[in-house]
């Protein structure tokens, strides 16, 4: 199964490193939530400094093609969401990204 990476940048997310397994968004001072669906993807972050609470959101309404959800992940880095999505075919996305994913308003 081919992947295909997508890097948000969420500023001043911060995030907890852990010894062993994955870093996570730091509890009390960012929230992220990520939803994949097959043709589709959302996110939708809080990030809270000095008291101030600024939220996020990023919706991809229709991908170039279909993944596979189960094959979806997310890793965080300080500032930075990477969601790495499992396409069910190996069909090269590139063209069709050219200009970015498609993020059309909801129907």
């Amino acid at each position: 199964m081919s992947k295909v990476t997508v890097t948000l940048v969420i500023p001043n997310l911060a995030v907890e490193k852990k010894l062993f397994g994955a870093a996570k968004p730091k509890p009390g001072e960012s929230e992220v939530d990520v939803k994949f669906d097959t043709t589709s993807l959302e996110v939708n972050a809080a990030v809270t400094k000095k008291g101030k609470t600024t939220k996020y959101h990023y919706k991809v309404n229709k991908l170039p093609g279909e993944i596979d959800p189960d094959q979806c992940k997310v890793e965080y880095k300080k500032e930075i969401v990477i969601l790495t999505m499992g396409k069910t075919d190996t069909t090269t996305w590139a063209v069709k990204m050219r200009n970015g994913l498609d993020q059309a308003p909801s129907e």
